[in-house]
C-alpha cells in the first residue's frame, strides 16, 4: 500500500533531476519552461551565506525536495531556501542546451547531464559534450535520461537513437535492431544486476548483463500505459516505472504488480520517483503529493 508522507503545495510536473557531490553540492535541473531560471543550479549543502539573487519556484521546489533525500542531514534546516548561494550553468558557460532533463552524478567525480542538444559531461569548470556532432552512436541530440551503471558505464536514453552506452573512449548505441521496443527512449536505469532497464514510448525493455537479448513489456503484457517517463531501483532489485498516467508499476522477481489510486496514490500521473535505502520508493505525483 503507498502512503502520502508529504506535499509540496503544487504539482510536481518537472521531470528534471537531482544529483548530490559527495554531500558538498546540490546540483539540479531547472524547469525548461521558465524564461527566467534555465541550465544547472549548484547549492552549497553547507552554506549559511544569504545570496542576493532569488531562484525560481522550480529552484525553490528542487530544494524543498532536497530536504527529503537521505543526505538531507547535510543541509542547515535553520535557513530558508532562499538563503543558500546557488549558481546556474547555461549554454553560455558550453552547457549544449539550457534544457537539461536529467543529471547524475559518476563515479569519477563528473557530473553527466542528458540535455535537449546532447549528453554532457560536467567537471565543475567546463562541459564535454556527446552528441551526433562528436560521436558517431548518437543519432539525435534529444538526451531524456542518463545514468552509470556499477562499471562506471554510461547509459544515455535518447528520444529517437535508442539507448547509447559511453564506456571510456568506446560510444556504442542500441535500438530496435537489437531488441528494443522503441527508439524513443525516456528513462533507464541500472540494476544491480547488471541489467540496463528502459523505459520507451511503447512500453519497458530490459538488457540483460553481458546478454544481447532484450526483453520487453507492452500494453498487451498487463502494462497500464505505454510511456514511461522515470525509472529507480528498490532496495530488493525491485524495478520501478511511472508515467503520465495510470500510476506506477514494479517489476519483483519476474513479476509485474500496477500501483494506481486504489492502493493510495493521490494522483496517477508520477513525474519522480526516488528510493530512500531503509525507507522505500518515493513518489511525486502531479498533485503535489509525495
Amino acid at each position: 500500500m503507498l502512503r502520502t508522507v508529504g506535499r509540496v503545495g503544487v504539482p510536481i510536473a518537472s521531470r528534471q533531476g537531482l544529483a548530490v557531490e559527495r554531500k558538498a553540492f546540490v546540483y539540479f535541473a531547472a524547469n525548461p519552461n521558465s524564461e527566467t531560471f534555465v541550465g544547472i543550479c549548484s547549492v552549497p549543502t553547507t552554506s549559511r551565506a544569504v545570496t542576493t539573487s532569488v531562484p525560481t519556484a522550480a529552484a525553490l521546489l528542487w530544494l524543498a525536495l532536497a530536504a527529503c533525500a537521505p543526505f538531507a542531514h547535510a543541509l542547515d534546516t535553520s535557513l530558508k531556501a532562499t538563503q543558500f548561494i546557488y549558481r546556474d550553468w547555461t549554454r553560455a558557460d558550453g552547457l549544449p542546451s539550457n534544457v537539461v532533463w536529467s543529471l547524475t552524478y559518476g563515479q569519477s567525480g563528473y557530473l553527466w547531464l542528458a540535455t535537449e542538444g546532447g549528453l554532457a559531461r560536467f567537471d565543475g569548470v567546463r562541459f564535454e559534450v556527446f552528441n551526433s556532432e562528436t560521436r558517431s552512436a548518437f543519432r539525435v541530440n534529444d538526451i531524456r535520461d542518463v545514468v552509470q551503471d556499477s562499471d562506471g558505464h554510461v547509459w544515455a536514453a535518447t528520444y529517437g537513437g535508442g539507448v547509447v552506452r559511453v564506456a571510456g573512449t568506446t560510444v556504442r548505441r542500441y535500438g530496435v535492431e537489437h531488441g528494443l521496443d522503441s527508439e524513443i527512449v525516456y528513462a533507464v536505469v541500472a540494476a544491480r544486476d547488471g541489467a540496463i532497464w528502459a523505459g520507451t514510448s511503447t512500453g519497458i525493455c530490459r538488457l540483460p548483463a553481458g546478454a544481447s537479448e532484450v526483453s520487453s513489456w507492452t500494453e498487451a503484457d498487463g502494462l497500464p500505459t505505454r510511456r514511461y517517463l522515470r525509472a529507480a531501483e528498490g532496495d530488493a532489485g525491485d524495478i520501478w516505472f511511472s508515467g503520465l498516467g495510470n500510476g506506477v508499476v514494479r517489476f519483483l522477481a519476474g513479476e509485474l504488480k500496477v500501483f494506481g489510486a486504489k492502493d493510495g496514490l493521490d494522483a496517477t500521473q508520477v513525474y519522480a520517483l526516488a528510493n530512500d535505502p531503509g525507507h522505500g520508493m518515493f513518489l511525486a505525483d502531479y498533485s503535489g503529493a509525495m
